[in-house]
């Protein structure tokens, strides 16, 4: 029994497994960082936006769990031969004052103008309008986080105010597009 105990030595080929592996899971997890873009910052400027018109289904809940109704919303409009051109998100309320789960947006796609729209997809237009922009690639957790901080920030020190509903333009090649209406403040 005392010969079971004894303990063995950490040989060199051990060694070297071990440091391998540890190399492979931090090489692993920054390669995946980079991808969600952990290291990059969002692009932050003023814009006067152009006319859009927006295909949409209105939705209340969290606004993390829209692929379904964009999914929906490309369905419908591909029945009706009308081409989805840009995904897009028009987000209602302030996620730090509502609820997730009586949050409201209206989640679908850009459209042309003259598109004809059936129901039960709702179609609207969003005026041209000054806001402050973050263009952001990478994961869309964290790059709205890093985009409503830049926005936030941004908005602080040029004297301006952010003002909803929020809306994000989610670009075929990875970028995404953040818009807050401002308004410079009165003092």
């Amino acid at each position: 029994m005392a010969a079971d105990n004894q303990e063995r030595p950490v040989t060199s080929k051990m060694l070297i497994l071990i440091l391998i592996g540890l190399a492979l899971t931090l090489g692993g997890g920054a390669v995946v960082m980079l991808y969600l873009g952990a290291f990059k910052d969002p692009e932050v400027y003023r814009s006067v936006t152009k006319e859009y018109h927006l295909a949409y289904i209105n939705h209340k809940g969290s606004y993390a769990k829209i692929d379904p109704i964009l999914e929906e919303v490309a369905k419908h409009l591909k029945e009706s031969n009308v081409e989805p051109l840009t995904a897009a998100a028009l987000y209602m309320d302030s996620v730090s004052e509502v609820a997730e789960e009586n949050r409201q947006s209206k989640i679908g796609y850009l459209i042309r103008p003259s598109d004809y729209i059936p129901a039960p997809l709702e179609q609207m237009t969003i005026q041209s309008r000054e806001v402050v922009v973050a263009r952001f690639e990478g994961g869309t957790l964290l790059g709205s986080h890093k985009a409503y901080t830049g926005m936030r920030d941004w908005a602080r020190a040029n004297g301006y105010q952010l003002s909803l509903p929020a809306f994000e333009i989610y670009h075929p090649d990875g970028n995404v597009e953040y818009q807050l209406p401002i308004h410079k403040k009165q003092y």
